[in-house]
């Protein structure tokens, strides 16, 4: 029994140090946060990067801090592998590199 209440005990803890790490604190729908992201409310566009053509990522890829924050975003991945988007080849043959495309 005591097996037992240690095992749950390390469950919940771990499972409580993972929350605080969290990016999107409440609802995300199709990989946008319409919560919190880390105490800031997601309708701020300070990290949005607008390339020329008026299509808008959530990361620069251009900047090494964006590229590496980008690798470890798999929703940003997904969206671009699933993005239909014409302007990314626009992007892509004036050397304007974005990640995470928005909808």
């Amino acid at each position: 029994m005591k097996k037992h209440l240690v095992f749950i005990s390390i469950l919940t803890i771990g499972s409580c140090m993972n929350a605080a790490f969290a990016e999107c604190i409440g609802p995300e729908v199709m990989g946008k946060c319409l919560g919190t992201e880390n105490g800031i409310a997601s309708n701020s566009n300070s990290n949005q990067y607008q390339s020329t053509s008026g299509t808008g990522y959530q990361y620069d890829l251009n900047k090494p801090s964006d590229r590496m924050n980008y690798g470890y975003d798999t929703d940003a991945q997904r969206r671009d592998q699933m993005s239909t988007n014409p302007s990314r080849t626009l992007d892509r043959n004036t050397n304007q590199r974005g990640g995470g495309i928005n909808w």
